[in-house]
């Protein structure tokens, strides 16, 4: 039984690319869709005036009575943040361990401090 050895190939991916160098240089295919979007509006700009209307352009004219929602704007006003002020019962930390070892058997656990609720803030 003989046993046949296959040499070495660079895969289906430079395939392609020797393909395609092979071919030239070609436009990109956003230049495909611009024209496809040119054909459709072109299209639909004739049915309208066929019908003896105006293509509708803007958002208001295809969807009447859509409110969008409110476009966030900076602002040249000062803004100004009130420093918090730690907790008086935890020190701000949000609360405290505590130890309950016993027989031998170190256990400590962490308890949420009820002033604040755990959030080291003054309430």
């Amino acid at each position: 039984m003989t046993t046949t050895i296959l040499s070495p190939r660079a895969g289906k991916i430079d395939d392609i690319r020797r393909e395609d160098d092979a071919r030239g240089y070609e436009r990109d295919e956003t230049d495909n869709f611009h024209q496809l979007v040119g054909r459709l509006v072109a299209t639909s700009d004739t049915r309208a005036r066929t019908a003896g209307r105006r293509a509708r352009r803007t958002l208001a004219e295809m969807d009447p009575g859509h409110t969008r929602q409110p476009i966030l704007r900076m602002t040249t006003a000062d803004i100004t943040y009130r420093a918090s002020r730690a907790c008086g019962s935890c020190g701000g930390s949000g609360g405290r361990m505590e130890d309950t070892s016993s027989d031998g058997v170190i256990r400590q656990n962490w308890v949420t401090c009820g002033s604040c609720r755990g959030s080291g803030v003054q309430q």
